[in-house]
Protein backbone atom coordinates (compact mmCIF):
# COMPACT_ATOMS: atom_id res chain seq x y z
CA UNK A 1 0.00 0.00 0.00
CA UNK A 2 1.32 3.43 -0.88
CA UNK A 3 0.90 6.66 0.99
CA UNK A 4 -0.98 9.59 -0.48
CA UNK A 5 2.31 11.45 -0.93
CA UNK A 6 3.79 8.55 -2.87
CA UNK A 7 0.67 8.35 -5.04
CA UNK A 8 0.82 12.07 -5.84
CA UNK A 9 4.52 11.85 -6.68
CA UNK A 10 4.04 8.79 -8.89
CA UNK A 11 1.12 10.42 -10.71
CA UNK A 12 3.11 13.62 -11.26
CA UNK A 13 6.01 11.60 -12.68
CA UNK A 14 3.64 9.72 -14.99
CA UNK A 15 2.19 13.03 -16.18
CA UNK A 16 5.66 14.43 -16.90
CA UNK A 17 6.56 11.32 -18.89
CA UNK A 18 3.21 11.43 -20.70
CA UNK A 19 3.62 15.09 -21.69
CA UNK A 20 7.12 14.40 -23.03
CA UNK A 21 5.78 11.44 -25.01
CA UNK A 22 2.95 13.61 -26.40
CA UNK A 23 5.51 16.11 -27.69
CA UNK A 24 7.40 13.25 -29.36
CA UNK A 25 4.17 12.03 -31.00
CA UNK A 26 3.47 15.53 -32.29
CA UNK A 27 6.98 16.09 -33.65
CA UNK A 28 7.02 12.64 -35.28
CA UNK A 29 3.64 13.25 -36.93
CA UNK A 30 2.08 10.39 -35.00
CA UNK A 31 -1.36 10.23 -33.49
CA UNK A 32 -2.38 9.37 -29.95
CA UNK A 33 -1.96 5.64 -29.34
CA UNK A 34 -5.18 3.62 -29.10
CA UNK A 35 -4.27 2.57 -25.57
CA UNK A 36 -4.72 6.15 -24.32
CA UNK A 37 -7.22 5.16 -21.59
CA UNK A 38 -4.72 2.66 -20.18
CA UNK A 39 -1.97 5.31 -20.24
CA UNK A 40 -4.14 7.74 -18.28
CA UNK A 41 -5.56 5.20 -15.81
CA UNK A 42 -2.66 5.20 -13.30
CA UNK A 43 -2.73 9.01 -12.98
CA UNK A 44 -4.69 10.99 -10.43
CA UNK A 45 -7.81 12.63 -11.89
CA UNK A 46 -6.34 16.15 -11.98
CA UNK A 47 -3.29 14.83 -13.85
CA UNK A 48 -5.56 12.99 -16.32
CA UNK A 49 -7.43 16.22 -17.00
CA UNK A 50 -4.13 18.04 -17.54
CA UNK A 51 -2.98 15.31 -19.96
CA UNK A 52 -6.20 15.42 -21.99
CA UNK A 53 -6.19 19.22 -22.13
CA UNK A 54 -2.56 19.14 -23.29
CA UNK A 55 -3.36 16.64 -26.05
CA UNK A 56 -6.25 18.80 -27.23
CA UNK A 57 -4.07 21.93 -27.23
CA UNK A 58 -1.45 20.09 -29.29
CA UNK A 59 -4.15 19.04 -31.74
CA UNK A 60 -3.53 15.36 -31.08
CA UNK A 61 -6.92 14.69 -29.53
CA UNK A 62 -9.57 15.93 -31.91
CA UNK A 63 -11.99 13.03 -31.78
CA UNK A 64 -15.01 12.47 -29.60
CA UNK A 65 -15.01 13.75 -26.03
CA UNK A 66 -13.19 11.73 -23.42
CA UNK A 67 -15.50 10.06 -20.90
CA UNK A 68 -15.60 12.36 -17.86
CA UNK A 69 -16.47 9.51 -15.48
CA UNK A 70 -13.34 7.68 -16.57
CA UNK A 71 -11.20 10.80 -16.19
CA UNK A 72 -12.43 11.43 -12.67
CA UNK A 73 -12.28 7.82 -11.46
CA UNK A 74 -9.81 7.01 -8.68
CA UNK A 75 -6.57 5.24 -9.49
CA UNK A 76 -7.15 1.49 -9.61
CA UNK A 77 -5.44 -0.50 -6.85
CA UNK A 78 -2.10 -2.18 -7.51
CA UNK A 79 -0.98 0.26 -10.20
CA UNK A 80 2.79 -0.14 -10.67
CA UNK A 81 5.02 2.92 -10.37
CA UNK A 82 6.31 4.86 -13.38
CA UNK A 83 9.46 3.47 -14.97
CA UNK A 84 10.23 5.63 -17.98
CA UNK A 85 8.49 6.23 -21.25
CA UNK A 86 4.84 5.23 -21.49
Amino acid sequence: MTSATDQVAASAKRLTIFLADAEKWLLAGESVPPELPKLLEPMLPHDRLTAVAYLRRLGLLDGPPVDLQRLLAPIPPETPGPEGSL
